[in-house]
């Protein structure tokens, strides 16, 4: 659609540096910023710097957990392997919910730091 229009719009120096803050992230124009408002288009998601870095983070914590699960099953099978199903012991069963809080935890934080992420971006 051919654009006709040209309107001015009066911005504090604050609303400006916001605006040139959000184009800049969204890497795209000011028109084109204001025109996605307006027509309550969706935005294109995009990271700070900040932000990717946070989520490696949490990332790396949830690939440590995939490797801790990975031990707990390896140790349960050797254990049982050794000696017998009957015989795991009320600590084994103790170490195993242990290791399965620690999981729930992780993932909690990480669900909890992405939930964030998108709260902001609304």
């Amino acid at each position: 659609m051919p654009k006709e229009n040209l309107k001015s719009i009066r911005f504090s120096n604050e609303e400006i540096k916001l605006l040139n803050s959000l184009c800049k992230r969204e890497g795209i124009s000011y028109s084109a910023y204001i025109r996605n408002l307006i027509n309550n288009q969706e935005r294109v998601f995009t990271l700070s710097p900040d932000e990717v870095q946070k989520l490696e983070i949490e990332f790396n914590k949830i690939t440590r957990v995939g490797g801790n699960l990975n031990q707990l099953m390896y140790h349960l099978n050797t254990m049982a392997k050794k000696k017998g199903e009957a015989e795991v012991t009320k600590s084994d069963i103790k170490e195993m919910v242990d290791i399965c809080n620690i999981t729930n935890g992780s993932i909690r934080e990480l669900k909890e730091l992405i939930v964030n992420l998108i709260e902001t971006k609304k």
